[in-house]
């Protein structure tokens, strides 16, 4: 459905003076190309203007001087303008009403601006023919609203691309370490890992793969609520759990100590004694104020997911505060799209490419769960590698970071034996691994590959340093 034929231009947004001055710049310095690399020929409501746009970035990129003399042969079979003036008469007119070329940005930003207006106008109209759609779910409906209002959202954010000389860019890294400034890295909770990593990157994608009960919620949770206390704003989608259930890990997690743990389960199951009360309303008062928000939604695809991103990240401004990180638990219970339902690879592969552009365009940190599947219990040595990544997707090659979890304690359980000198050699290695943590980095695009060793206490929701011992 195009809107644009049902109304007429004079009532669209329109930004036709901006659209003429930016010709006129062009014409008159066509390196002031490089300032508007946001712009298609589509963005422009004057299809006229629009066509002279793409035909100046085409030669230009030919290598063609942009004069009105030189564009004299490619237009001057056109239709006239307003039925009367020429098209290379035109031109000549925008040129010489042209006065300077430094605003070629903000022309350009007028007219993406009014292009966006009028695609929402169009995605409001294509809504309202979804909705009179009996014959289509809601849910569908709601999905391809949101995937229209997704691209428009992927638009506005298209001014902001940067195009720099290599050569300034590697000049400004340079000041910023003269000035002792660090990157805009977000702590992951973890002293040990943070050296392996340098913490989150804001615009990466961090897969974190394991079997069942190896942590990886714990895990989430830690590095979320370590994230949000040190004021960095998150957003957490729980697919899988409750926010009730998450908040109980966060306390257990907050209170803990070797002597007096309360476990998440205990206050799950309301067994908590009357004098641990107050030390929970301690913490639960802590976690009252960081800008941690918990999104319970079950069955977000990635596109709703981006939505609340957006949303959660406007909320965060108003406030001063920054969106940093999205985690997501866990790929597994994101709602795939029609393209690819019912292939498991390519639904996965689908998921991921989707979540590592959402950490680009929003330019925040995006740390995703995966469940692997079972092969690695076929294998004497159960620790997962980059290989059980085989049947999921992209995942190796779409994340920025991959790591892996794995409790040696959890095997070492489930061995039980008859043999009594056996049973007790497990028991002893047991008792010597309980606590034993190993996250092995097997994918890092920015350092070395490693395993960092860390203390694990799953009842509490507490993983720590390995110092901790």
């Amino acid at each position: 459905m195009n809107v644009h034929s049902a109304i007429p231009i004079r009532d669209l947004p329109a930004a036709l003076e901006a659209e003429q001055a930016l010709l006129g710049a062009l014409l008159l310095n066509q390196e002031a190309l490089q300032a508007v690399p946001f712009l298609q020929p589509e963005d422009f409501v004057e299809g006229l203007h629009g066509a002279l746009f793409g035909l100046l970035r085409r030669l230009h990129a030919e290598g063609t001087r942009l004069t009105p003399v030189t564009l004299k042969p490619y237009v001057a079979g056109w239709p006239p303008v307003d039925g009367s003036m020429t098209v290379p008469q035109y031109l000549g007119r925008l040129v010489a009403q042209a006065t300077t070329v430094i605003n070629a940005r903000d022309y350009g930003r007028a007219i993406l601006d009014a292009a966006i207006r009028r695609g929402l106008i169009e995605a409001g109209a294509r809504l309202q023919m979804l909705a009179q759609d009996g014959a289509l779910k809601v849910a569908q409906a709601l999905a391809d609203g949101v995937a229209d209002l997704n691209a428009l959202s992927a638009r506005s954010r298209a001014e902001r691309t940067t195009v720099a000389p290599i050569g300034d860019t590697a000049h400004a890294v340079i000041e910023t370490l003269v000035a002792g400034q660090r990157r805009d890295t977000i702590t992951t909770g973890l002293v040990d890992l943070d050296r392996a990593l340098g913490g989150w990157h804001p615009g990466e994608l961090a897969v974190i793969g394991a079997r069942p009960s190896m942590g990886k919620s714990t895990f989430a949770v830690m590095t979320a609520v370590k994230m949000a206390s040190s004021g960095h704003g998150v957003y957490f989608a729980s697919l899988e759990m409750t926010s009730e259930a998450l908040a109980a890990r966060a306390l257990s997690d907050a209170v803990w100590n070797r002597e007096t743990p309360i476990t998440y389960e205990a206050m799950r199951r309301g067994v908590v004694e009357s004098h641990d009360i107050g030390r929970l309303a301690r913490a639960a008062a802590g976690l009252r104020d960081i800008p941690l928000v918990i999104d319970e939604t079950p069955g977000l695809t990635t596109d709703e997911i981006a939505a609340r991103v957006r949303t959660q990240a406007d909320a965060l401004q108003r406030q001063g505060r920054t969106l940093a990180a999205v985690v997501v638990d866990h790929l597994g219970k994101i709602r795939a799209g029609d393209r690819y339902r019912g292939h498991k690879v390519h639904e996965t592969g689908e998921k991921i490419a989707a979540l590592a552009s959402l950490a680009k365009d929003s330019h925040v940190a995006v740390i995703a769960l995966h469940q692997l599947n079972r092969g690695v219990e076929g294998r004497d040595d159960k620790r997962p590698s980059l290989a059980d990544l085989r049947d999921s997707g992209d995942v190796e090659q779409d994340a920025d970071t991959v790591m892996f979890l794995y409790r040696p304690a959890y095997y070492v359980e489930r061995a039980k034996c008859d043999d009594p000198e056996l049973e007790a050699n497990r028991k002893a290695m047991l008792e010597r691994t309980r606590h034993d943590l190993e996250i092995i980095i097997a994918k890092n695009r920015n350092g070395p590959c490693r395993t960092v060793e860390a203390f694990i206490d799953v009842a509490s929701n507490v993983i720590r340093d390995r110092s901790i011992r």
